[in-house]
Parts: structure tokens; sequence; C-alpha cells
């Protein structure tokens, strides 16, 4: 093989790279998005692993899938005044991101 074979060679396998580590970084980027804290101003506190207590840091909380948390939101919040704030918030995982790195958890 010559080597402006091998050179044309190499330069299609870095093409096929790039393409599946773009197809995985979408891939994983969408996982993010799905996935949620719930925070709880009530109890000034993220939820807890399996929905068991409550933790001052987002390190410790628990993760869940963006249906869970829709789901345990609005049953958190069902009996609140209209007008009142929520007792439970939705969270993306990727805005946790930007907290942490703003020390703000």
């Amino acid at each position: 093989m010559s080597e402006s074979e091998e050179l044309i060679k190499v330069k299609k396998e870095l093409e096929e790279t790039k393409v599946k580590l773009n197809t995985t970084s979408k891939a994983l980027e969408k996982l993010e998005n799905q996935l949620c804290f719930i925070w709880s101003p009530e109890h000034v506190g993220w939820w807890g692993v399996e929905r068991q207590g409550y933790s001052r840091s987002v390190r410790n909380a628990g993760l869940y899938t963006r249906y869970e948390a829709e789901y345990i939101t609005l049953e958190g919040n069902k009996y609140r005044a209209h007008d009142d704030f929520p007792y439970e918030t939705i969270v993306p995982m990727h805005c946790s991101v930007g907290m942490q790195e703003a020390k703000l958890v």
C-alpha cells in the first residue's frame, strides 16, 4: 500500500470515528436532558435516591426519569394553593452542572 493510500485510509477511519463520537455525544445529551433531580423548597433539599429522604447536596440526590419527576411533582404539588410556591420542582440534570460550577450546591 502506498503512502497516499495509507493516508486516505487513515483519514476515512478518522471520519468514521468522528461520526460515531458525534452520535454517542448526541445520545448522551438526549439522555441527560431526560434525567432530572427534584428540588423541594419545602424541605430545602434534593429528593434522595429511590424517593428516600432529602439531601442538601445534589451529589447525593436521587436521579429520576422525566416521567417519574413529572409524576412526583404533580402528586407533591396537587394540594398547594393556586398562587402558592410549588412544593416540589423538577431540575433537569444538565442544569445541575452549572449550579455545581457556580458553587450553588
